[in-house]
């Protein structure tokens, strides 16, 4: 397979800390050059982190030796700059929320399908090696018949300017740490699992925090996120027979060890633990998709159904 050449649509922090770290020494994808919607920014971040810097966002995409586009802007600004690589014949790695609602959606998996090109949504925990051990757990009955799942994730206030806290840019808890809590639901208890309810706190024109209830089967799950709020970032299934327990379900850094534990009537009866880099694992899942027909239908599907979901929840919203 040839080394794909990687362009950078935006200079958010996410791209210094986590993407261009996670690319290095790995054959198969090259970080190529970044655009910004100032040529001075890009040539600053160029002096950090290499690379050619564009003048402007088309530039880039007129680049023919780019062959994939990892786009970390606001998420309103998604869909445009995602529809606009994939005319340029771009493959689309995009960071989390995709789009901001299930008819963009449509729109690009449909360019996508028909361009033969990948649509990825960078939800970087489902390749982590924890998400593949909870999964065999429940597979194998580890806690005996699932009766209820929490998971949870909030953090506190970021500062004065954040796109999160900005409408117009796609702000909101929902759009952010709310749709880590969904895209976790959907795949511990598959795409059949139902939305019952949801509740938001409200201030200053966006949704802070919110909880959401699902139901997937016999099981009962409930979910709460927020953006100004004490730390967590866990998730807890409770069995017939034992609970797992993940404190660090969703942003286990390269270098840190993941635990999951296995419990009985309060006590541990197993330990797990494992170190993963999960911004790479997730790169390779959309580098599979950038490879495979077949593969490139399962991510739109995810696509489909995490906005239809997010689509839905936000009817509850007043």
């Amino acid at each position: 397979m040839k080394t794909q050449n990687i362009g950078i649509i935006g200079t958010a922090s996410i791209a210094q800390s986590r993407f261009i770290p996670a690319l290095d020494g790995y054959k198969n994808a090259k970080y190529y050059g970044v655009a910004s919607r100032t040529e001075e920014k890009a040539k600053e971040f160029v002096v950090k982190n290499g690379g050619i810097a564009y003048a402007n966002y088309e530039s880039l995409l007129e680049d023919t030796n780019i062959d994939c586009v990892y786009i970390p802007l606001p998420p309103a600004l998604h869909f445009d700059w995602a529809e606009k690589a994939l005319q340029h014949g771009k493959h689309v790695l995009l960071e989390k929320p995709s789009v901001l609602c299930k008819a963009d959606a449509e729109k690009l998996v449909a360019l996508a399908k028909e361009k033969k090109l990948a649509l990825y949504e960078n939800y970087m925990f489902t390749e982590h090696k924890q998400l593949q051990r909870i999964k065999q757990l429940l597979t194998e009955k580890a806690v005996g018949e699932v009766y209820f799942a929490t998971a949870r994730f909030c953090f506190p206030r970021r500062a004065v300017g954040d796109f999160r806290y900005n409408k117009q840019l796609g702000g909101g808890a929902l759009n952010d740490c709310g749709g880590y809590t969904i895209k976790l639901v959907t795949e511990l208890f598959g795409k059949n699992v139902k939305l019952t309810n949801a509740n938001f706190c409200m201030e200053r024109d966006i949704d802070i925090s919110g909880n959401l209830s699902f139901s997937a089967d016999k099981v009962a799950v409930q979910t709460f996120f927020g953006m100004d709020n004490d730390y967590r970032c866990d998730l807890e299934i409770i069995g017939s027979t034992g609970t797992i327990y993940a404190p660090r379900i969703f942003t286990a850094p390269s270098n840190f060890y993941a635990p999951v534990y296995l419990k009985r009537n309060g006590k541990t009866v197993k330990f797990y633990k494992y170190k993963d880099n999960q911004f790479l694992k997730s790169y390779m899942a959309f580098e599979k998709a950038v490879q495979s027909d077949e593969i490139r239908e399962t991510f739109y599907e995810k696509i489909l159904l995490q906005s239809e979901f997010v689509d839905n929840t936000r009817q509850f919203m007043i």
